[in-house]
């Protein structure tokens, strides 16, 4: 029992320590994002001063906007595709990890009903070669009374 006790307690810091990691990645990718919104904020902001300030050539100052929003765009879609599939093989990895605890703590239970089976078995044995060794001694016994009567 002090053993599936430890087991259980293990898997229990274990889950709570891959949900404290999971949060975490989250806020990490959270705040990613947010950053990533900001820098594409401010290009967007920078290049909207360039082109007022300049006033000339606003064809190629909204052509190069739309490429520098359009490069942003896929460079987030990039690394959010790739957060994402960090964030799956985090959980797939977590689940793997589940499993393989869920499947320690019953190996273990297995072998303790083993161990106390066996036990049980011992016992068993060993009162019945007690109750044999019980039963001897009285025939013995009643022999020697017997044959100390017949003297």
């Amino acid at each position: 029992e002090r053993q599936q006790r430890v087991l259980e307690e293990q898997a229990a810091h274990d889950k709570a320590q891959a949900e404290r990691m999971d949060r975490e990645a989250v806020l990490r990718q959270l705040a990613e994002e947010k950053r990533k919104q900001m820098a594409l904020q401010e290009v967007k902001d920078k290049q909207e001063r360039e082109r007022a300030a300049c006033g000339r050539d606003e064809t190629r100052t909204r052509h190069a906007l739309v490429e520098e929003e359009a490069r942003l765009a896929v460079s987030l879609w990039v690394e959010q595709a790739s957060r994402k599939r960090e964030v799956e093989q985090r959980l797939v990895a977590k689940q793997e990890m589940e499993r393989a605890k869920e499947l320690q703590l019953k190996a273990a239970e297995r072998e303790a009903r083993e161990k106390e089976l066996q036990a049980a078995e011992e016992r068993n044995r060993r009162e019945k070669l007690e109750a044999e060794v019980r039963h001897a001694r009285q025939q013995r016994e009643a022999l020697q009374k017997q044959q100390e009567e017949e003297a």
